[in-house]
């Protein structure tokens, strides 16, 4: 059976989404489940542009989160530059190769894009999107692998995000459980592209879950927690919504289980973080050096 959560589908969802309700009002004003719809549209349509210029980039920049951010205001650097799919493909000679340098690069940008995010400050952006770049890629590549019926973390042309010979490597490193445990968890979960973007949205204004060194919500400006609450609240409870409409008395729970996501994707995270740890001692030829990926590890 072909799963059911792929991007390309959202319009049908949507459309299920408003024959579940009831009659629509004839006010002008648009209705609590149009507010929904138009909601999830929007990032939907930010995180499809997300993973178009993914597939076309092919920068060579050594640039630190912060530079990244403040480079590039608004959109994605990809259009910009006019990159296309037709210029040098990404080398990937390296463990954890160019194409998740790319995607953590787009996952910086889709954050910083957000709607939300013009409202704080360029220290608060740094703070926020730092703690949760290296989260973002990897949910997504996660999602984006389930679409492609793939069982392991994929890349965009197909190749795999962590190649098998790391087994051989690190014998004593569980990287069959970097390599498939998130993508397993969503396609058990049929996680729909709704479902999956409204996370997404959820784990990166809920800091905790970004299992940083550093980062607690005092490390942010008392406006920026004021800012990234609200969101918070906002998406969790258009999470719930979606969850009751489409899934009726199992709506509860069925949000619980989207929720507990965040708990996994913490685990993959320091999974990732300590791979790239051991590539860094012992196989360096191999290592990740670009700035901004040892950022989004190292917060």
């Amino acid at each position: 059976m072909r799963y059911r959560g792929a991007i390309d589908e959202k319009v049908e969802t949507m459309e299920v989404l408003r024959q579940n309700t009831e009659q629509p009002s004839p006010s002008v004003f648009p209705t609590p489940m149009d507010e929904l719809c138009s909601m999830i549209q929007t990032v939907l349509v930010l995180d499809s542009k997300r993973l178009d210029c993914l597939g076309k980039m092919r920068k060579e920049e050594d640039l630190s989160i912060q530079e990244l951010i403040e480079k590039f205001e608004r959109g994605f650097s990809v259009d910009r530059d006019k990159e296309t799919s037709t210029s040098v493909a990404p080398n990937n000679n390296k463990v954890l190769s160019q194409w998740s340098f790319f995607g953590v690069w787009t996952s910086i940008e889709f954050l910083k894009n957000l709607e939300f995010m013009h409202l704080l400050s360029a220290s608060d952006k740094l703070i926020i999107v730092t703690n949760f770049a290296m989260n973002s890629y990897l949910l997504s590549s996660a999602f984006q692998s389930v679409t492609r019926q793939s069982d392991r973390l994929v890349n965009p042309d197909g190749t795999e995000t962590i190649s098998q010979s790391l087994k051989t490597m690190f014998t004593n490193c569980n990287i069959d459980r970097v390599r498939t445990q998130l993508v397993a968890k969503l396609c058990e979960l049929q996680i729909t592209s709704e479902e999956y973007i409204l996370i997404t949205i959820i784990l990166f204004c809920t800091p905790s879950y970004g299992q940083s060194r550093q980062l607690n919500a005092e490390s942010l400006s008392a406006y920026a927690c004021e800012i990234v609450g609200e969101q918070q609240r906002k998406y969790y409870n258009a999470l719930m919504e979606y969850c009751m409409t489409t899934r009726g008395g199992q709506g509860p729970a069925r949000f619980q289980k989207i929720i507990s996501i965040g708990e996994l994707l913490a685990k993959c995270f320091g999974d990732v973080r300590d791979l790239v740890d051991l590539l860094r001692v012992f196989e360096p030829n191999f290592y990740n050096s670009k700035q901004f990926f040892i950022d989004s590890l190292n917060k």
